[in-house]
């Protein structure tokens, strides 16, 4: 039989079945979807925005960072001390927003998720200088 034909045979030929996976624990059931969390990362949508939940950074000024999607936002940064947002858009120029209090609805409801759970950040270490080295003295010979 022609290579041509024996592959139409194939072709049309009915594949198996897939075989079923047995049921899934419920131990089991909660330990795969905490493999899907660790490789997508925990995103949570507030309105159109999707916020990167566990990539939150605190940053120097004392806000926190994280990555946004699905709003024409790129980043946004929370200060929890004063309550206010700023946001970075998609478009260019990239310029980040005067800080402002958040939209009424799923803004708002963002920012009270972010700071009614987040820790304080600590506050910045003092610079030490490092002491400096003595003078090591000659020994001097009797």
């Amino acid at each position: 039989m022609p290579a041509f034909l024996l592959a139409a045979v194939l072709a049309a030929t009915p594949a198996e079945p897939p075989a079923t996976a047995p049921a899934l624990t419920p131990a089991q059931a909660e330990l795969l979807q905490k493999i899907k969390h660790l490789r997508i990362g925990e995103s949570r949508t507030f309105g159109s925005c999707t916020y990167r939940w566990d990539q939150w950074r605190p940053q120097p000024t004392g806000s926190r960072t994280t990555t946004v999607t699905g709003c024409g936002t790129a980043s946004v940064a929370v200060a929890c001390t004063a309550l206010k947002l700023s946001t970075l858009p998609v478009a260019e120029p990239q310029v980040w927003s005067a800080w402002r209090l958040p939209e009424p609805g799923p803004e708002e409801r963002m920012v009270v998720s972010l700071c009614a759970n987040a820790l304080p950040l600590p506050a910045p270490a003092p610079v030490v200088a490092a002491p400096k080295p003595e003078k090591q003295q000659k020994a001097v010979k009797p």
